[in-house]
């Protein structure tokens, strides 16, 4: 495979001249084998279980957070705690909460639960905050048998009914709102006979925030050949933020259900809007599909949905970003493992598309984010934090939510030099003591990182390397060992030390070291895969973790370049020759390229160290590249 991926190559600007790059002379200069920081984000524990209130609870050990939803702005976030031991004079054993995003405001909204509630522990997951935090809504099953959807005004505390209709359970199940919380969406629905149509009222439903339902699309017009007007052929997944448009999975066939033929082809994901109209996202039907999850399945304007198929039996889950105008559907990831992927989410700009769960034949999504703008991805969380519980949707492109059993975390994946580091570790500046690490016997690198926290030294607990691949820890190809080894063990991840050992020069100064990083060799076909995926010199993702005390975390990831020779001490210099094939060009001090250097087709020349300098009368020809990375 072409290991030379451009997104992380520094590369020459030249001047096209008749045929031929004229390059003068440049400088690029950089700190002495810095690692350039890519990425860095914080993941903090913004509340405990002892700070819930909650009378009556015997100790805070009894409670676990549990759902999670938080605001667009990300002003608030809404989430339920569960006491599943705790004695009656405690009350509901699954209240609901609402506090600011660092925690702060903390209130218990257990108000919002009518008095004939049947039971504080049904239906948690289907709770909705608007966009600017200001309106709650959950829906609650009563005395009555029937389920009600209510809502809550944070400002005035308000209590009432979103739909004055009562809803039967056996045919009502999820619902959305829009952005702003004045529309409900009630998903699919049957409102009973109509004497007028001669057959009951099934489809979709929405309505005021205050008034009744109203049905807006029949299912009675969608395609069918058997199970027509059937809702279990039909099922909401979800509605835009700023659009009048919901989507719901339609089975044209009603064998599409138990036949495992490849003509089982009936599955598909639709819109509608409210004036009734309805499309396929795409022409095509599916043996199997399904969407984004309720956190955004589709952009705020409704014009791009995530849509997660499989073709035919036995093949991988596809999941595509949908551009409904244009039928256009880039792939964002796709797995082969039935579990499939949860969550899975486009933000509301479509800037970013979040997805956990298995990737690829052999991979995991570690929370990752993928930038549509750049193709990119990474994770934002790790193997090594405890694993979430439940998450929110994503606000302003930046931040989420996570529950875990003992804590409820804020995850800010874009922290500006500026961030507020009051509670998470900052990481960085990240350095090398060589431009790069060369594969081969007796190739080794130290990796230092500076690590500091609002609370001293003393309150960081660890620091950690662990590798990333494309951004991801496990990435989509089997690979059991990560392509970085430690003398210590076989592991994928190892500490960096400020102790005064294995490589650190001053204990306690806030520099974390490890002086023994290597590249993994053998079993290339076994465990050891890296190598086989990707063409050398390449890049390997290092992430450098640090935990504090507190069990908050500070990440920040920089590349290593693994070359297939080693670095020249000194200074190297290239002059008065012809290049047509690969060559990697590494020093310690500086490389110098001309004059009379000529890089002509086919040439691809990898240059690194900390000072590059293209002297004139060189240059490169066309069907020749330079990736340059000071």
């Amino acid at each position: 495979m072409n290991g030379g991926d451009l997104r992380f190559w520094r590369r020459a600007v030249l001047a096209l001249v008749g045929g031929m790059a004229a390059v003068s002379e440049v400088q690029a200069i950089s700190t002495p084998y810095a690692g350039e920081i890519e990425h860095r984000q914080a993941v903090v524990r913004i509340l405990e279980r002892s700070d819930v209130i909650w009378d009556g609870v015997p100790a805070p050990t009894e409670l676990q957070f549990e759902w999670v939803t938080a605001s667009a702005d990300g002003s608030r976030v809404f989430f339920n705690v569960r006491c599943p031991y705790c004695p009656g004079e405690a009350g509901y054993s699954n209240r609901p909460f609402i506090a600011d995003s660092g925690g702060g405001g903390l209130e218990d909204v257990s108000d919002l639960f009518p008095a004939d509630l049947v039971s504080a522990a049904w239906s948690w997951g289907n709770m909705r905050i608007n966009d600017d935090g200001s309106w709650l809504f959950i829906e609650t099953l009563n005395n009555s048998g029937y389920n009600h959807v209510y809502y809550r005004d944070n400002h005035s505390r308000q209590v009432a009914k979103a739909c004055t209709d009562d809803f039967d359970p056996a045919t009502f199940d999820w619902f959305g709102i829009d952005g702003t919380g004045a529309e409900l969406y009630l998903g699919e629905y049957d409102a009973g006979w109509s004497e007028a149509l001669q057959r009951n009222r099934r489809g979709l439903f929405y309505a005021d925030v205050g008034g009744p339902a109203e049905w807006y699309f029949d299912i009675h017009g969608l395609p069918c050949t058997e199970g027509c007007d059937d809702l279990n052929m039909m099922s909401f997944m979800g509605n835009a933020a700023e659009a009048d448009r919901s989507f719901f999975l339609w089975n044209s066939d009603e064998g599409g259900w138990h036949c495992t033929g490849d003509g089982c082809l009936h599955n598909a994901l639709w819109y509608a809007d409210l004036d009734g109209s309805a499309a396929k996202v795409t022409d095509e039907e599916h043996y199997w599909a399904s969407g984004g999850d309720w956190r955004g399945i589709s952009t705020a304007d409704g014009e791009r949905v995530l849509y997660l198929y499989t073709e035919l039996p036995g093949e991988p889950m596809q999941a595509n970003l949908v551009h409904i105008p244009t039928g256009a559907e880039p792939p964002v990831t796709w797995t082969s493992d039935l579990n499939g992927f949860d969550p899975l989410f486009v933000t509301p700009s479509g800037r970013k598309v979040f997805v956990r769960g298995t990737a690829g034949d052999h991979g995991y999504h570690y929370h990752t984010l993928f930038d549509t703008l750049d193709g990119s991805r990474r994770d934002t969380w790790s193997y090594y934090i405890p694993a979430a519980w439940h998450l929110s949707g994503m606000a302003e492109d930046r931040y989420y939510f996570a529950t875990h059993a003992d804590a409820l975390y804020r995850v800010d994946t874009a922290p500006s030099a500026s961030a507020d580091y009051g509670a998470a570790p900052r990481v960085g500046p990240i350095a090398f003591d060589a431009p790069a690490l060369w594969h081969g016997d007796g190739g080794l690198i130290g990796v230092s990182a500076r690590v500091s926290d609002a609370q001293g030294a003393a309150d960081i607990e660890w620091v950690r390397l662990v590798v990333l691949v494309d951004g991801m820890e496990a990435p989509p190809f089997y690979m059991a060992r990560a392509p970085l080894a430690y003398p210590a063990g076989d592991w994928s991840s190892n500490p960096l030390y400020d102790d005064g050992t294995h490589g650190d020069d001053t204990a306690g100064d806030g520099l974390f070291t490890f002086d023994q990083v290597a590249t993994r060799k053998g079993d290339y076909d076994g465990m050891n895969t890296w190598f086989n995926e990707f063409d050398l010199p390449h890049e390997v993702g290092v992430r450098i973790i640090a935990k504090d005390l507190a069990g908050n975390y500070g990440f920040a990831d920089t590349t290593l370049t693994v070359l297939d020779e080693p670095c020249q001490t000194g200074t190297l210099s290239l002059s008065n020759q012809t290049i047509s094939v690969k060559r990697t060009l590494c020093a310690e001090d500086s490389v110098e390229l001309g004059p009379g250097l000529a890089a002509v087709a086919g040439a691809d020349l990898y240059v690194t160290a900390p000072r590059i300098r293209l002297l004139p009368d060189s240059h490169l020809e066309f069907g020749a590249q330079a990736r340059l990375r000071p």
